[in-house]
């Protein structure tokens, strides 16, 4: 921002249970795919509501379903089934958990925000190869969380049955496949 001639600006990288968090001073906020990790999200946001300035907002991304984001969540299953381990809570904090609109939109709205909006976005992905796309859904934390809990034997089979998959989505040696996220703000 500077670089571009934008002087009156401040940035705070934290995490936000750690955060004391001046209030009433922020023109904005925005979060990256972290509320729905979070342990309280209506509390984080309600921290971060009272840290703007009147009127002013927050846009938090959020991933959507998991049928929404085949591309992560079908190989996170494989990886479960291969593993024998357990589904996520749908309370406990996981990439997918504030992925219906509506408790989004709720959660927003718990905190205190005003004219909370959710918006659907769809990325599209094109990968070169089968091996890039393994790449991809290798160095998703979720999936590096999942795999170290397997065995050598279970990895092996899991990551056979994941490249099957991603092959499947393949236009010759392309991989085309997309993600879904929610995008929803609101006023202070």
């Amino acid at each position: 921002m500077r670089q571009a001639g934008v002087a009156n600006f401040s940035t705070l990288v934290t995490r936000i249970e750690d955060a004391d968090l001046p209030r009433g001073t922020f023109d904005a906020a925005i979060g990256r795919y972290v509320l729905m990790l979070l342990g309280d999200p209506v509390a984080a946001l309600a921290k971060i509501r009272t840290s703007l300035r009147t009127g002013t907002r927050a846009a938090m991304a959020v991933f959507a379903s998991r049928e929404r984001n085949p591309f992560f969540s079908i190989p996170s299953d494989i990886f479960c089934r291969h593993g024998r381990l357990r589904a996520d809570d749908p309370d406990a904090p996981s990439l997918y958990r504030l992925g219906d609109p509506a408790r989004l939109k709720r959660t927003f709205t718990d905190a205190g925000f005003g004219h909370v909006t959710v918006d659907t976005i769809e990325s599209p992905l094109r990968i070169d190869s089968v091996g890039e796309a393994c790449k991809v859904v290798e160095s998703a934390p979720f999936i590096r969380r999942l795999e170290v809990k397997l065995s050598a034997q279970q990895r092996a089979a899991a990551w056979r049955e994941v490249e099957a998959y991603l092959r499947g989505l393949g236009e010759g040696s392309v991989v085309s496949a997309s993600t879904q996220s929610l995008i929803a703000g609101g006023v202070a």
